[in-house]
């Protein structure tokens, strides 16, 4: 007599259904014959090969979802060789260590057919943790030719697809267990060859125990014990009686879990949490789990074609679709990541015009500047004054702004004077705002005298000279400030000093420099001093520095005064030890007077007790003062309407006035 093959085998399993007991009875008598050593073999689920008993025999493996705890209860039932029905005998065994591992002996079976169940609680990848419910895994199995049995995810998915197959298609177990292997790894965008699942280990190396790794931290996600069975019952079901699995709501919940691990750094955690139970060996599973969330955001590969591309979610129904996030994501190294603001927002502006500014695409609270062929965020600056600026930009006011190298700063006099001139070598222009003569020297123009006179109508709190491309600020200092005297002044508006350009609002109140001025009594020589720096950051106890003023030849000032003034050289400490600066007296003039005062007029003062000529003095200025100075008590006035070189045009003060 033949043995049954498969073809007849699966007519087997349409009659039984058909007709019951009666016919599977007749059709097993017709493919029932003896095997080499006289064991009975059917035909049923196994096709060709035959139904055998298993006797004495031990079964052991791992159950894993993550690692099932110490105690879990793990069960071998009996299945019938022909329907793979359950016959109720069945062998108990636990699990022996948070490994998951178990071992079972003395299994005895009337078919190789096994179902293996595995219940209880498990260490979680995800927190590192125990899960708050228990869980139950399956596993269909042949154990004619295996002692190892491993349960885990795979295993489940599959069971009642291969049980559809075999007892509803007539496929054997082995071909079942093929094909769904191949539907579970479909269903999760998978392209490995699975060894059989019951042979897979999350702690081994191999693609196929990575898949199975991936799908086990997919499925977990942020899901407690009891929404992971819910999970686990929808795919198993739906793979069953399909062949394919492709929930939306599920998918986009797992994709949306695993997008915002992997972009904000959570899988070093999974890998610590996974070697914390004492397997250094960890399957490369993340890359898995990247092409699943990939794929359902629509995002498709990162490849080198692709580095720097920024894309967005497409999938309507996850939390991060493109229309209700800002979130994107951008290509880097084979990796999508979570693109920068400025990624994002700047991605679909193609090129620009140099300093151009734009509203961010995402964030149009954002402003970004097209400089030097790539767009960037735009500067505080830029921001307030409401336009870009860039190295590659000629110079230009906005304002009150002038972008000039690269960046936006307040736009001076000299500013407003040369921006729209040509610089030509040599040549000579008048300022367009002070009406100052320029000189173009080197590529860009400069005061044509060593220092422009200053003029108190102009209403600019600057003087400048050639010692520095920037103009020197006037500032004021008293007793009180530096000496704790209590000389006060009234400046004719109200200041605040702590603002750094008060100044400002005295100057354009009086045409000049100008406060009526009550010395104190708590110093012994009162005295307020008004001036400006040549120098950046040198001090009177600095040794050495200063400028060689002798170009100026002099100083020309208009001022008025009813109280004592003096024009002071401050130079530095080996210069002057004992405060002795080079000076020249003002007279008291109770109208604007204009003096001229050439640097041999100046000298030290009487009380001098080391001496030193003028001419030292103008080799190392670091500042002229205008000291104002009288006896405790008294009171007086003054204004300083021009100040300038020793040739300056400071009579010319009342023109701009």
């Amino acid at each position: 007599m033949k043995k049954c093959n498969s073809r007849n085998k699966g007519m087997i399993m349409k009659w039984n259904r058909m007709l019951g007991s009666l016919v599977l009875g007749a059709a097993l008598w017709a493919c029932s014959d003896a095997n080499s050593d006289g064991k009975e073999v059917v035909g049923g689920a196994s096709g060709d090969l035959g139904v055998t008993a298993v006797k004495d025999w031990k079964v052991a493996g791992v159950s894993q979802k993550g690692p099932f705890v110490t105690g879990s209860t793990v069960t071998v039932q009996e299945l019938d060789g022909i329907t793979l029905k359950q016959t109720g005998k069945s062998f108990k065994g636990s699990i022996k260590s948070d490994k998951g591992d178990f071992a079972i002996n003395g299994i005895n079976l009337v078919s190789q057919y096994a179902m293996l169940e595995a219940n209880g609680y498990y260490w979680s990848e995800i927190c590192g943790c125990k899960s708050m419910g228990t869980v139950t895994l399956r596993a269909i199995t042949d154990l004619s030719d295996r002692n190892n049995v491993n349960i885990n995810l795979f295993t489940h998915l599959e069971f009642d697809r291969v049980m559809h197959l075999v007892t509803e298609e007539g496929k054997t177990v082995a071909e079942a267990k093929a094909q769904a292997e191949s539907e579970i790894l479909a269903a999760f965008g998978i392209d490995v060859q699975l060894a059989n699942p019951e042979d897979l280990n999350i702690f081994e190396s191999g693609d196929g125990n990575a898949a199975l790794l991936a799908v086990s931290v997919l499925m977990q996600g942020n899901a407690d014990a009891a929404e992971l069975s819910e999970r686990m019952g929808d795919i198993s079901t739906t793979l069953a009686s399909e062949g394919s699995w492709d929930n939306p709501k599920t998918k986009v919940a797992m994709a949306d879990w695993a997008s915002e691990a992997d972009v904000y750094g959570m899988f070093p955690d999974l890998l610590d949490n996974l070697r914390g139970w004492g397997n250094d060996e960890v399957p490369d599973f993340i890359k898995y789990v990247r092409n699943f969330w990939y794929d359902v955001y629509g995002l498709g590969a990162c490849t080198e074609a692709r580095e720097g591309e920024v894309a967005a979610d497409s999938n309507k129904q996850s939390v991060f679709y493109y229309k209700n996030s800002d979130l994107r994501f951008v290509c880097e190294s084979g990796k999508w990541k979570k693109a920068e603001t400025l990624e994002s927002d700047v991605d679909d502006f193609g090129a620009g015009t140099e300093g151009e500014m734009r509203a961010g695409l995402i964030h149009s609270q954002n402003k970004y500047v097209y400089d030097n062929g790539k767009w960037r965020e735009a500067t505080s600056l830029e921001l307030e004054v409401g336009a870009g600026c860039t190295a590659a930009m000629p110079a230009k006011i906005e304002s009150g702004y002038i972008c000039k190298e690269g960046d936006w700063e307040i736009a001076k006099n000299s500013d407003y004077d040369v921006i729209d001139a040509e610089c030509v070598e040599g040549k000579t222009i008048v300022g367009a705002k002070t009406s100052m003569e320029y000189v173009c020297s080197g590529g860009k123009f400069v005061l044509a005298v060593p220092m422009q006179t200053w003029f108190g109508a102009n209403g600019s709190d600057s003087i400048y000279h050639t010692f520095s491309e920037d103009p020197s600020a006037w500032y004021v200092v008293d007793d009180g400030e530096v000496d704790k005297g209590n000389t006060t002044v009234d400046w004719h508006t109200a200041i605040d000093k702590s603002n750094a350009g008060w100044l400002k609002s005295v100057i354009d109140t009086c045409k000049g420099i100008c406060g009526d001025v009550t010395f104190g009594d708590g110093f012994v020589s009162p005295y307020l001093d008004v001036g400006f720096s040549l120098v950046q950051d040198i001090s009177w106890d600095a040794v050495g520095g200063g400028y060689n003023v002798s170009s100026f030849g002099g100083v020309c000032i208009a001022y008025s005064s009813t109280v004592s003034m003096s024009v002071l050289m401050i130079v530095p400490r080996d210069v002057a030890p004992d405060y002795a600066f080079a000076q020249y007296e003002l007279p008291l003039s109770d109208t604007v007077r204009v003096e001229r005062i050439p640097w041999s007029s100046f000298a030290e003062p009487s009380w001098a007790t080391s001496v030193d000529s003028y001419e030292k003095s103008v080799q190392k200025t670091t500042a002229l003062r205008v000291e104002i100075s009288g006896d405790a008590g008294t009171t007086g006035s003054f204004n300083i309407k021009a100040f300038g070189p020793y040739d300056g045009d400071c009579d010319k003060y009342a023109d701009f006035e």
